[in-house]
């Protein structure tokens, strides 16, 4: 009874820590980001990822196993099926801009194909070089694109311009 006792204790000990570990998290996190980025964009911005995350692993894995294609063509074909809900999405909701279609259009479109770039060039190394499972690949390519989509799009695709 004891052994259990102090099993509890130390699961609601480590359970109590990790709880301000995340509020100290939230709270430097809110406090650290420029005004330009909301807990709510991240969020959005995140929604909207995983979304179009579903639609690319869907068409993927599709076209690997499937259609028999190679995980780096595969790749490249379901990296472009989402794109127009990803910048609708995106450009009304997550980051609500005011930019014009024209200028955040081609904005986004190269911030993608640098993205696609960015997602082919890891898919290869990692699937075709380094041989390591297509999908396990995959999930590190995305970390990185995310990383990238975020930034750029914030600070200069749906960058929002001052009304005058």
């Amino acid at each position: 009874m004891l052994l259990i006792r102090k099993r509890i204790y130390r699961r609601e000990k480590l359970f109590n820590s990790m709880q301000e570990t995340v509020k100290l998290l939230k709270s430097y996190v809110s406090q650290s980001l420029p005004d330009t980025i909301s807990m709510q964009r991240i969020i959005r911005f995140g929604i909207t990822g995983v979304l179009t995350a579903v639609a690319y692993f869907i068409v993927l894995i599709a076209m690997v196993e499937v259609a028999g294609l190679q995980p780096v063509w595969a790749a490249v074909i379901a990296f472009c099926v989402p794109l127009p809900l990803n910048y609708l999405l995106h450009r009304n909701w997550a980051f609500e801009s005011n930019v014009n279609h024209t200028q955040g259009g081609f904005r986004y479109i190269f911030t993608v194909l640098t993205g696609l770039g960015l997602n082919a060039l890891t898919m290869y190394v990692g699937a075709t070089v380094m041989n390591i499972h297509y999908l396990l690949v995959q999930i590190a390519a995305i970390g990185a694109v995310i990383t990238w989509n975020f930034i750029i799009f914030n600070s200069f695709v749906f960058h929002k311009r001052q009304n005058n």
